[in-house]
């Protein structure tokens, strides 16, 4: 074997014989759904008619509209439409290709769905979340208040009773000079 065929057995082997939807493809981009019909049809007729076809196009008043714009080698989907030539040489059907994208349509959909369930899910617990601490935000507030209340009726409990105890002027006497004083901390007198 010369060095010649060994190059090209090696390159035939890392090129996969039927190219699917999921194969890894560099520099192709794939055309948006209604120009890809166009693409996919005329490389099934190239395929099965040869490359005369393609001439017959290209030589037409109709090759040279925008519409076949993917045939010219400049064309950003060129590549495409070759890896479709090639697809349907090796035996690929446009059945096959339709199935697969339905197939990928379809798990894009699944995936798209779940996604919406999801994002569904978390907002409805962050909402029950926010409403929980509100109405903990309410008790709490009401908690605190049933406090305070009980502390001043305590308080006014305990003052009263220190008032039966020892009225009035245990609570307030006056000083030498004529002045009130008052009981503070400590039950120490205070001016």
């Amino acid at each position: 074997m010369t060095n010649k065929d060994n190059a090209s057995s090696s390159l035939d082997s890392s090129f996969p014989t039927k190219m699917t939807l999921d194969d890894p493809i560099d520099d192709i981009i794939v055309p948006p759904p209604e120009i890809r019909a166009v693409v996919n049809k005329t490389s099934q007729f190239v395929a099965k008619n040869g490359r005369q076809f393609e001439s017959r196009i290209l030589s037409s008043s109709e090759g040279s509209t925008p519409k076949f714009s993917f045939m010219s080698p400049t064309s950003p989907y060129h590549p495409y439409y070759q890896s479709r030539i090639s697809f349907f040489q090796d035996g690929g059907d446009a059945g096959e290709e339709e199935r697969e994208i339905q197939r990928k349509r379809e798990e894009d959909e699944a995936a798209h769905k779940e996604a919406n369930e999801k994002k569904e899910v978390v907002e409805t617990v962050v909402e029950e979340s926010t409403e929980m601490k509100a109405a903990v935000d309410v008790v709490g507030r009401a908690v605190l208040e049933a406090r305070r209340i009980m502390e001043e009726d305590r308080k006014r409990k305990n003052g009263e009773e220190k008032k039966e105890e020892g009225g009035d002027e245990e609570e307030v006497r006056k000083d030498k000079t004529g002045g009130e004083e008052r009981r503070g901390e400590g039950n120490v007198w205070l001016k």
